[in-house]
This record gives structure tokens, sequence and C-alpha cells, in this order.
């Protein structure tokens, strides 16, 4: 997937999206990517 490293302005479309590669899940909210990797507010190290 390429977003993190493209302009922090750049907007996508689900067009964009579907041409992303990994096993990573995203979800575009109004053309920004936002990475849904699971996360707990209990992780422990």
């Amino acid at each position: 997937m390429g977003p993190l490293a493209l302009k922090l302005d750049e907007r996508f479309t689900s067009a964009d999206y579907v041409t992303w590669d990994g096993d990573e899940q995203w979800e575009l909210i109004r053309g920004v990517p936002y990475d849904m990797k699971e996360t707990s507010l209990y992780e422990q190290n």
C-alpha cells in the first residue's frame, strides 16, 4: 500500500483502494486512508 509515502493532503477513491496490495486493512473516509489495524487499549508488552 502506498498512501503513507504520499502527500498528506492527497485524496483517494475506491478505485485507488482496490489497487493497493498487501494484507493491511484500510478505510477511506472522505478520501483519507485510515489504517484499520486492530489495537487494544489494554495491550501488554
